[in-house]
């Protein structure tokens, strides 16, 4: 393991150990970070035989919930969500995450599922009915045997980040190789994406070069 990875899933743990979504809507006004924000994310890290690696992600925050979605490159390690979230949130996310989720209403619980090949699914349950046994997952990640987030796509509550993070924090630490953070940038999406033809469209190239052809029909 690389001790600075370690140091700071350590950290994620500390932060979150102990802490009390549940499906909840959460009004804007009660989140102290931007109610949109839509960034490509690019992570540079590099794992422990000492190849570097650039993986780019999409990522979305609206109305309390985030999207990230990966667009190229390795899957990163679960080591290297912390720095993920931090280049794309930005500084306090994790205080405004926390504040968040112990603003939930129904009791909670972690499930960790330890698939033969070395794969962790983490879970995170309230109780929503007791009498009815109704206990419905709220917020869900998966690792690979491998130790990274390999299904592309991650959709979570701000509010469940912290109880999901830190018990894949600790997963991390204990089980998976630690891979080395080298650094992040991140910039706007734009809205306006210009203009583009339609599929099926001509190049233009037999038209300028080859005139007498006339294109093709």
């Amino acid at each position: 393991m690389y001790s600075d990875e370690k140091k700071c899933m350590a950290k994620c743990c500390a932060d979150y150990e102990g802490c009390g979504g549940d499906g909840e809507t959460v009004p804007c006004d009660q989140i102290s970070l931007p109610n949109d924000i839509r960034k490509h994310v690019v992570i540079s890290w590099t794992d422990a035989s000492c190849q570097a690696y650039d993986s780019r992600f999409a990522c979305f925050l609206d109305s309390g919930h985030i999207t990230v979605t990966q667009l190229c490159g390795k899957a990163i390690p679960v080591s290297l969500l912390p720095y993920l979230l931090d280049e794309f949130l930005g500084d306090g996310w994790m205080v405004a995450a926390e504040k968040l989720h112990r603003t939930r209403k129904l009791p909670w619980k972690y499930h960790v599922y330890a698939g033969q090949s070395g794969c962790m699914d983490f879970r995170l349950k309230v109780l929503k009915n007791a009498e009815l046994g109704d206990i419905p997952t709220v917020a869900f990640l998966h690792v690979s045997m491998y130790g990274k987030l390999n299904e592309g796509e991650w959709k979570i509550a701000v509010m469940d980040i912290p109880p999901i993070l830190a018990i894949a924090a600790k997963a991390a630490i204990e089980k998976y190789d630690m891979a080395s953070f080298s650094s992040a940038k991140s910039w706007p999406i734009p809205r306006d994406l210009g203009e583009f033809l339609s599929p099926g469209s001509s190049s233009g190239l037999l038209e300028q070069l080859c005139p007498a052809e006339g294109g093709l029909s």
